[in-house]
């Protein structure tokens, strides 16, 4: 809905992977134009095949590079949306077999303690953002509430909130960005 408010808005997804928020939102959207970011060329190769199938290929640009990087020098974005790697290092073997045996390790693994992308892209987002711009990252539940705590010691947004996914569990963080910092 959010972008819906902007004229042809520019969004961006980190760690696009297979392009399901990228597609999801180009088709949703179509006047959006949206940056798809992942450091992977397989995944993008793979994004770029489904933005096809689903007739969004126009409205989506595929980026080689790794998370906020990718978006150096592409201008100043309407929303960054991102589920990136949040999963514990150690806590991959434990997951369910459809997810361990299937996902590359690269789309799990979170480092050490989850917050290897969460942290930076919550420390350094607003510098890709316009002002009024929409955050949204998706988490794991515990993670959740750090990454609230981190945008809000960024001091630069408003609005920030955690959402519940259909289980009831903590799932997504979101802000806007009320004002630039002077970097």
């Amino acid at each position: 809905e959010f972008l819906k408010t902007r004229d042809e808005p520019l969004a961006a997804d980190l760690g696009t992977g297979s392009g399901a928020i990228a597609i999801s939102v180009a088709y949703e959207v179509p006047e959006a134009h949206i940056i798809a970011v992942d450091i992977s060329d397989d995944a993008l190769m793979i994004t770029a095949q489904n933005a096809r199938k689903m007739g969004v290929e126009k409205c989506v640009t595929l980026v080689s590079g790794d998370m906020l990087d990718g978006l150096k020098s592409r201008g100043l974005f309407d929303a960054i949306l991102s589920n990136p790697p949040y999963v514990k290092t150690h806590d991959i073997e434990q997951l369910q077999p459809e997810i361990r045996d299937f996902e590359p390790v690269t789309a799990l693994d979170g480092g050490a303690d989850g917050f290897k992308y969460l942290d930076s892209i919550a420390a350094d987002a607003h510098m890709f953002l316009k002002p009024g711009g929409l955050l949204l990252l998706e988490c794991e539940g515990e993670q959740a509430e750090k990454v609230k705590d981190k945008l809000e010691t960024v001091s630069c947004y408003r609005e920030i909130e955690i959402i519940l996914d259909l289980a009831g569990k903590k799932r997504i963080v979101k802000a806007l960005l009320e004002r630039k910092l002077n970097n």
